[in-house]
């Protein structure tokens, strides 16, 4: 499920690009 994370600012699960 993705769910919109509001502290990050993206959607989940969250993709490891930073």
């Amino acid at each position: 499920l993705r769910k919109y994370c509001k502290w990050c600012g993206a959607y989940t699960p969250h993709k490891e690009t930073k």
